[in-house]
């Protein structure tokens, strides 16, 4: 049985509120979630906090300090949303503290490009305004907090007519469609995405508050359109964004451009020289990991430790399929590549831990304890840590990371 266990009766696995991307804190529960101490998930009858009390690396978004070791890499336009649930800009190569309902996180996701050229400006000529709907520019506070969210009215129609749309031809492929919206008077609106050429349309009936949403459709959309309609009433909308895949991610602002100008860099996270060597020990040692993941389909990588140069020395938590695993190789040699456990579901906070020393790997997954791999050789040679990514690649996380710890010594007791 796991020594992980839960505080509070928040179980790790549960889903997150789809619309806004994290736990919904019960109203009868009015603790800071920030405030739950991981070294308590540790079974503490045998005395684990005495072993575990001095980690050597603590990365936690509750205190950016602690991100200072990690350097970043990542170009371009990028967005997070700040402790008053702000969207603001972020600058390149910096960590990306993203606070989702207020609770913070290390935001990771892989390189994306929104495809829809003016995000902001419905009220110019590339969105059609057909029948008789019509846009106002800058009526409302969006949720980046500046008067540049628009009113569209009169968009009573469906697929055809009274309708403000776009049509646009991506790849043959799903692509996702995520936009904000609230209400000006409406208390429902519809979002379609047709495919011109099937003729397939996928649609949602989206209640409307005085709250901004962010609703999302996914559809393969080639030759086809992005329609807003089927509403009785005015409502506001800001921040119209078109990506490849089955996910939304953090907010690209667009205003023309070639696509370059539309792209947002993947976020490249590295410990390396000095701030690597000062926490790791090459023989023995234990992480502890808390992430939301976004999707739960592509192979994506928690964290690799590995050499400056090459792969013949690794220690990494990855996951593939439907599952979870831990893989370790010293000297090219495969020592190690094991499920932990069932794949994280897309929207849930998983935990999960890994301890190693030779002939001694564990890992414990959301209760579920791996079966320890017996033989197993140290690498000596570990000389950094990419997190949220594999080394010199591009399985990149996509989603949170609440919070990661280590300590240079191995636990038997996950």
């Amino acid at each position: 049985m796991s020594r992980l266990i839960d505080q509070a009766g928040l179980t790790a696995g549960s889903g997150l509120n789809a619309g806004a991307g994290l736990y919904k804190w019960p109203s009868f529960n009015p603790f800071d979630p920030g405030d739950l101490d991981p070294y308590l998930l540790f079974d503490a009858e045998s005395s684990m906090r005495g072993t575990l009390e001095a980690p050597t690396l603590d990365l936690d978004p509750r205190n950016q300090e602690t991100l200072a070791v990690i350097t970043a890499v990542r170009t371009g336009v990028a967005t997070y949303t700040d402790a008053s649930g702000v969207i603001q800009s972020a600058n390149a190569d910096t960590v990306r503290v993203d606070h989702v309902d207020g609770v913070p996180m290390i935001l990771v996701e892989p390189s994306a490009t929104n495809l829809v050229e003016y995000s902001e400006d419905f009220s110019n000529s590339y969105w059609t305004k057909s029948g008789t709907s019509s846009v106002t520019s800058n009526t409302t506070i969006s949720p980046d907090g500046t008067v540049n969210a628009d009113t569209i009215s009169n968009a009573t129609g469906t697929s055809t007519g009274d309708t403000v749309f776009r049509t646009i031809n991506p790849t043959d492929v799903d692509h996702t469609f995520s936009a904000y919206v609230k209400s000006a008077g409406a208390t429902t609106m519809s979002l379609y995405m047709r495919n011109g050429i099937t003729g397939i349309i996928l649609s949602q009936v989206i209640s409307l508050t005085d709250e901004w949403q962010r609703v999302t459709l996914t559809h393969n959309i080639q030759n086809g359109q992005i329609i807003f309609g089927n509403s009785d009433g005015d409502f506001a909308v800001w921040g119209a964004q078109l990506e490849t895949g089955s996910v939304a991610t953090s907010y690209i602002p667009t205003s023309g451009g070639n696509e370059a100008a539309r792209t947002r860099a993947a976020d490249d996270l590295v410990i390396t020289g000095s701030a690597f060597s000062d926490f790791y020990n090459q023989s023995e040692g234990t992480f502890y990991v808390e992430s939301v993941p976004n999707e739960n389909t592509v192979s994506s990588f928690l964290f690799d430790l590995t050499k400056i140069s090459g792969e013949s020395e690794r220690l990494l938590v990855y996951n593939t399929a439907g599952s979870q695993k831990v893989y370790l190789s010293t000297a090219s040699t495969t020592w190690v590549d094991k499920i932990i456990g069932v794949r994280p579901a897309a929207g849930a906070l998983s935990r999960g831990a890994i301890s190693y020393e030779t002939n001694n790997v564990e890992a414990s997954l959301d209760g579920v304890n791996m079966v320890p791999d017996t033989s197993a050789t140290m690498s000596t040679s570990i000389a950094k840590m990419t997190i949220g990514n594999r080394f010199e690649n591009s399985f990149y996380f996509g989603g949170h990371i609440k919070r990661l710890i280590y300590w240079p010594t191995s636990s038997d007791r996950l």
